[in-house]
């Protein structure tokens, strides 16, 4: 089954990040569970994030 892209209709842009090495492989380990590359993964993670952060601002009345 081919990986689905999260990001597939928008313009991708290449960003160089510092993370602590225990951090990266957490998510390493993540992406290998769920069948996407690392990359994927941290921008999935992202995603998230931001969805949960934006639930919690409109539960707030924000």
């Amino acid at each position: 089954m081919p990986r689905q892209k999260l990001y597939q209709y928008e313009k991708t842009n290449a960003l160089s990040i510092r993370m602590p090495a225990s951090i990266r492989e957490e998510i390493q380990k993540r992406a290998v569970e769920n069948r996407r590359s690392l990359n994927q993964e941290i921008v999935w993670l992202i995603l998230r994030a931001l969805e949960i952060l934006a639930q919690e601002q409109a539960a707030k009345g924000k």
